[in-house]
């Protein structure tokens, strides 16, 4: 389905109307009786691909027609890169109709088919969406690409609806999933993000085989390292958007940029240490130019304060996730956002069964993981308790520099046990203390396990 995007952009840069049809023609066609698969795959006596024989039209998200579809099916990679041409049609055509099934679809991913680290596809099988609430940590697939057009999709809304709600996903699945996707040196990479890793069940010929336990250098599909790069290097898109009257910030990544508003230039200069300090720096150079700055207030803000040239705005008008502020601006000016933004156990909607009883330590939109280097092997058998109190320390010397996370805990202890596999006793557990580091650094320094969500009473 990457043609749609690319027969849109054709349109967009050559303003000729023949191709923004024909990815609409695409897009309308797919989930029609004749169905184009079926008549190929008798045409051609079977498939190109052999193992294509156990994918079901779902598969292809070509089930149903587009405007009946209300849950993300399928592979992956496919439907977030048709729901992302579906946005923009829906855009294009002003189509309310076709913009409230992206909404829903959006919906259903992130509320029920989306992991903690916002990556999708949770079937090693097909690289694809399972159904509801279906969310293994050991054995899912979560392609980078698929976050990554999962980023795509929801920037995409955001830039036409202007809600925040969006990027609140969209930074989630960049801090995590995507950068958890190269190595530090930039030479190796992962194509499945696992939550949970044990190395030596990751064997060949079993259902994890999918799962690799160190980067890899290169991949016989090598769609993930081109992409990653590809998206990095458009960070400037993800962290700003405009239109005619309106600058919105979304991302707090440093940066200096130029925003053409109302036909003159503005300079925005952005400094923060985030995601380690949540104190953001924004100075903005116009002249006598009136419009409104839109700086994203995120959905884990704690205690927001918004200030210009050094005065609080007490009652900043707060719209769709955005903090809004109107004036003139003239000159060289000032503004900061500043929150709290604590380290904090996050649990799952018990009707994710495989989390029932954990948490995962989050702090913003970074997750947290434990590694065995830090804590030994057998990450399963640690609990914490869900009032502990969780430790931040700045680590200059580990993995570039990094916030790692400390907390008191508990193991169970494999003491007294011998050889017996099956034993009728109390569980002995010693207290131990945990550390936790970004998910996305995780495997930087050897093989080994690896635990996102941690048991907790």
């Amino acid at each position: 389905q990457e043609i749609e995007i690319g027969l849109i952009k054709l349109y967009q840069v050559t303003e000729d109307r023949k191709y923004l049809d024909m990815a609409k023609k695409f897009i309308d066609r797919r989930g029609h009786i004749p169905n184009y698969f079926d008549s190929e795959r008798k045409r051609l006596k079977g498939y190109i691909f052999p193992e294509f024989k156990e994918f079901d039209q779902a598969y292809a998200q070509a089930h149903l027609p587009v405007y009946e579809q209300k849950t993300a099916e399928g592979h992956a990679v496919r439907a977030v890169y048709m729901y992302m041409a579906m946005a923009e049609l829906a855009h294009e055509y002003q189509d309310e109709r076709l913009m409230k099934v992206c909404d829903e679809l959006w919906g259903n991913i992130v509320t029920k088919r989306m992991y903690i680290t916002g990556s999708i596809g949770s079937s090693g099988f097909g690289e694809r969406f399972s159904c509801d609430y279906d969310l293994p940590n050991d054995s899912n697939y979560s392609e980078t690409c698929a976050t990554i057009g999962l980023a795509l999709f929801g920037l995409r809304m955001s830039q036409i609806k202007k809600e925040a709600k969006y990027i609140d996903t969209v930074e989630r699945a960049l801090y995590n999933t995507l950068l958890s996707g190269i190595s530090l040196e930039g030479n190796r990479f992962f194509y499945v993000n696992p939550l949970e890793v044990w190395p030596e069940s990751c064997m060949p010929h079993t259902s994890k085989r999918h799962v690799k336990t160190e980067r890899q250098k290169w991949f016989g599909v090598a769609c993930c390292p081109p992409n990653i790069a590809r998206t990095l290097a458009s960070l400037g898109e993800y962290i700003y958007s405009t239109s005619e009257q309106e600058i919105y910030v979304n991302l707090f990544i440093s940066n200096q940029t130029k925003c053409l508003i109302k036909g003159d230039t503005v300079k925005v200069n952005l400094e923060s240490g985030f995601p380690s300090d949540s104190k953001i720096n924004i100075t903005l150079e116009a002249s006598q130019n009136e419009f409104a700055l839109n700086i994203r207030i995120p959905n884990y803000a704690v205690n927001p304060k918004v200030i210009v040239n050094g005065i609080e705005i007490e009652n900043y008008e707060m719209k769709d996730g955005y903090a809004r502020v109107y004036r003139k601006w003239d000159g060289k000016n000032d503004i900061t956002l500043e929150f709290d933004m604590p380290a904090v156990l996050m649990r799952a909607n018990p009707k994710v069964r495989m989390d029932i009883g954990k948490a995962a330590i989050i702090k913003g939109p970074v997750v947290y993981c434990l590694e065995e280097i830090d804590n030994g092997d057998c990450l399963a058998g640690i609990e914490v308790k869900y009032d502990t109190k969780l430790e931040e320390h700045y680590e200059e010397e580990l993995l570039g520099g990094t916030l790692t996370i400390t907390a008191q805990a508990t193991r169970v202890s494999h003491e007294n046990w011998g050889e017996e596999l099956y034993k009728q006793t109390e569980l002995v557990m010693r207290p131990t203390v945990i550390k936790a580091i970004p998910y996305c650094l995780w495997n930087n320094r050897g093989k080994g396990e690896m635990l996102v969500w941690i048991r907790c009473s």
